[in-house]
């Protein structure tokens, strides 16, 4: 038998309150730049895990025989993004100064975003001052170590 709901729980809003609409979509993903190559691996049931190229991370800093050793990792097995270095930073407004120091991730978003609009066939005039929403997954990635790898260990 389920409980009733506590006194202080919100209410739920009814379905019709907020509604909302899947209008475009565009993806950046391993082994796939985009919506066509993802279905096309989805369906050839490929796998995209691949190796992480040396220009990303180092084998000799990083490597190690053993899977527990502290600091270190044993496999460079990884679902990659092809090239995240490139980005039309004029397109958006952004410097080149501002560019440069940008995590990928949020370049990619920006693009993203662009292309999903696009996707659902809005122009950017068409969107300008709307109410629109964005949602995306992030997550933390290893881009200080371009910088310096022991970086990584001060922010974890």
């Amino acid at each position: 038998m389920k409980s009733p709901p506590a006194a202080d729980a919100p209410a739920a809003r009814p379905a019709t309150a907020l509604p909302i609409a899947i209008v475009g979509a565009a993806c950046r993903l391993p082994g796939a730049p985009d919506m066509a190559a993802f279905w096309a691996l989805l369906a050839a049931g490929r796998d995209a895990v691949t190796e992480i190229p040396a220009e990303r991370f180092s084998k000799a800093a990083w490597l190690h025989p053993r899977r527990h050793e502290p600091g270190k990792t044993y496999s460079f097995a990884a679902g990659v993004l092809g090239d995240v270095l490139s980005f039309d930073h004029a397109a958006f407004g952004i410097s080149l100064r501002e560019a440069a120091e940008m995590d990928p991730q949020q370049r990619l978003i920006l693009e993203l975003v662009r292309e999903a609009c696009e996707d659902g066939g809005w122009r950017e005039a068409d969107i300008a001052g709307r109410a629109l929403g964005v949602y995306a997954r992030l997550h933390a990635c290893g881009w200080p170590l371009r910088h310096d790898p022991n970086q990584y260990f001060a922010w974890l």
